[in-house]
């Protein structure tokens, strides 16, 4: 792993005290990856691919720091990564049927690599890649959650895994209650902006509607028969609307 050394400078303080804290037994792999894990779900750090290959490096955001202990970086992302040691991190489960997804094109497409393509790898990658983030969840714990354009692109994503090259762009799939949700904040943006919003950013922004009420415990997302994420509303939201 490539990583610049300004953003190791930064991202030292943070494995030491991990380290001599609630991460004693890791090793200095898990260490790494995990606060680089947060700093990337933070929008602290980024991948870029150069003729040597892929480097993480600090985001401007991180840039405009030149002291690691005048970081205003939560530490409780990392904290929490050590607290269940099951090896599996929190995240929205539409997160987590995507990187599923992607474990299984990447061991289908390299095979001799399958050991070393696994969901903590699959998440530092898109985490490097600015697509996933750490937000607060129902708890008020940290949650790995995607971004909108990754879930907009779970159907290419979907479609590499069993051979098509279809990219046309699908219907976000919900049900009645969340479409009523959703319409709603679609009429309120259209009223604020007018005509100005791309019809890129008008999906963005009801997939993360949708990804708040999931993360919120409203919505449940699951595959439909085609593969797609798809999202209903909960029982309990559903009986708020009868």
């Amino acid at each position: 792993m490539n990583i610049d050394a300004s953003l190791q400078s930064f991202m030292d303080p943070y494995i030491n005290i991990a380290r001599a804290t609630v991460a004693k037994g890791a090793s200095d792999k898990e260490l790494v990856n995990t606060v680089l894990l947060t700093f990337g779900g933070l929008g602290l750090a980024k991948a870029v691919t150069g003729k040597k290959g892929t480097k993480l490096i600090p985001t401007d955001q991180l840039n405009e720091f030149t002291d690691p202990a005048e970081l205003p970086a939560d530490l409780t992302p990392v904290m929490l990564a050590f607290k269940d040691r099951s090896g599996e991190r929190e995240m929205a489960k539409s997160l987590r049927l995507i990187i599923s997804d992607m474990i299984a094109i990447g061991r289908q497409k390299q095979p001799k690599l399958a050991e070393n393509i696994t969901a903590d790898t699959t998440l530092l990658t898109l985490a490097g890649d600015g697509a996933v983030s750490l937000v607060k969840g129902a708890s008020g714990d940290p949650i790995w959650v995607a971004d909108p354009d990754i879930i907009d692109q779970f159907q290419t994503i979907r479609n590499g895994l069993v051979g098509h090259a279809v990219r046309r762009q699908s219907k976000i799939q919900m049900d009645d209650v969340l479409k009523t949700i959703t319409d709603q904040f679609s009429a309120m943006a259209k009223k604020r902006f007018g005509e100005s919003l791309s019809k890129r950013t008008k999906r963005a922004g009801i997939i993360r509607m949708l990804l708040t009420q999931e993360i919120n415990g409203n919505a449940i997302v699951y595959k439909d028969s085609k593969g797609r994420l798809a999202w209903k509303a909960s029982a309990d939201l559903c009986s708020s609307f009868e």
